[in-house]
């Protein structure tokens, strides 16, 4: 039953094309707007899951990377040991966010306030 509801789908995710389309939208959303209304750590998993099924374009792109890291930063005390990971991961020209990196986060996240 899960191949039926969902190979479609599955296959459609793994086109570049599509891939680049839920980055472009991605890309426009705000973490701060996401974060208001959604409890931690579901929307730090709610990006995951973009930067998952975005990740065979994101590594040529970085589209997703340039738009969420800045937004990422201004949630994090600048004391934060994931600032100096995600500046790292701009820094780089070839760096890009993952989702794994979203799980360092939560604990920095987690105590900015």
């Amino acid at each position: 039953m899960f191949k039926q509801l969902f190979d479609r789908s599955e296959w459609a995710l793994r086109d570049p094309g599509v891939q680049r389309a839920i980055a472009d939208v991605l890309a426009d959303a705000s973490i701060s707007q996401i974060a208001s209304v959604c409890k931690l750590p579901d929307w730090l998993g709610y990006l995951g899951l973009g930067l998952f099924h975005t990740e065979a374009v994101e590594r040529n792109d970085r589209k997703l990377t340039k738009a969420w890291i800045p937004q990422l930063d201004l949630l994090l005390r600048k004391d934060a040991s994931s600032c100096l990971n995600l500046q790292k991961i701009m820094d780089d020209p070839a760096g890009v966010l993952r989702w794994q990196d979203l799980g360092v986060l939560e604990i920095d996240v987690g105590s900015h306030g």
